[in-house]
């Protein structure tokens, strides 16, 4: 069945690389294949590198090209370049702004308007309809039920983190969740996953009206958290590799001994960098820690 959502809010708070649809990995923006490997297809020859924040909705795939001004793109996922009988059409922009954050909800295309203070805007998925939903500078948007949760960078002294908000999709309804300086927010299940950074970047949760906060898996240190069902996957402080937590005790599963980032998670296997940001070896492996491999350097 095809997507309403491009993408989970933990892939794309980790920058995209990956998304999935249908049992299709959508990787980087240019390539697609079955979650056990075979199919491998070129949807993209544009020749400028990987893209990020990929979202895969219907016959479309959705992201950001940091070579083309950090623009959202869109090219049809379903076609082969390769194939002249596939129908392949080349990527086209939607807007002129550099932009990150990039989710694709139904017919609309929320995300962070870096040209314009990293600002929330949302627009039309045939680049109609653009407006701006919030005056915050914002990071790490959730979209769930109508609302968007984020974490407002202008309400907090520390850098790159700020406290939890929440507007509804059309801007209205702004809201101040907690008092708490986070990032890395992951909404599930009724719950708002953050990294705290007011309390060293430990995982805590909530619930969307504040109530409800606790410390989980015994305090550990890390961030990159993405999570997926009663797991959470992220770096860990203390010499930043890879670990996998269970949401409901206190055990953990090292998974590597190398600095990790970007940690996406698609059906059984995880997307990493072995670094911490682009351009270090993208690399994936299995969620129990097996099949490791280097994608690409």
């Amino acid at each position: 069945m095809p997507n309403k959502q491009g993408n989970t809010a933990g892939n794309l708070n980790n920058m995209g690389l990956v998304s999935m649809q249908d049992g299709w990995i959508y990787f980087l923006g240019v390539y697609r294949q079955r979650e056990d490997g075979s199919d491998f297809t070129v949807i993209n020859d544009d020749g400028a590198g990987p893209k990020f924040y990929v979202n895969a909705v219907g016959n479309w795939l959705y992201y950001q090209d940091p070579a083309a001004g950090g623009y959202i793109h869109k090219i049809q996922a379903d076609k082969d370049f390769e194939n002249p009988n596939s129908g392949w059409t080349k990527a086209v922009s939607i807007n002129n702004v550099l932009s990150k954050n990039i989710t694709v909800v139904g017919d609309w295309i929320f995300y962070i308007n870096q040209s314009d203070g990293n600002k929330i805007y949302k627009i039309l998925a045939d680049g109609t309809g653009n407006q701006k939903l919030s005056n915050d500078a914002s990071d790490f948007i959730n979209i769930v039920d109508d609302y968007i949760y984020y974490a407002n960078l202008d309400d907090s002294s520390r850098s790159a983190v700020g406290r939890v908000y929440k507007i509804r999709t059309d801007g209205s309804g702004r809201q101040k969740i907690s008092e708490d300086d986070g990032c890395n927010l992951n909404v599930v299940d009724g719950w708002i996953y953050y990294g705290n950074a007011s309390k060293g970047h430990t995982l805590w949760r909530m619930k969307p009206d504040g109530g409800g906060n606790q410390l989980l898996v015994s305090g550990l240190q890390g961030g990159s958290w993405n999570v997926v069902g009663d797991m959470v996957y992220g770096r860990i402080a203390d010499d930043q590799s890879l670990s996998k937590l269970e949401l409901t005790s206190d055990r953990s599963w090292k998974l590597n001994d190398e600095t990790t980032g970007l940690v996406n998670i698609v059906g059984d296997w995880i997307y990493y960098i072995n670094g911490q940001v682009p351009p270090a070896p993208i690399c994936k492996m299995r969620t129990d820690g097996t099949e490791k491999k280097i994608l690409m350097m």
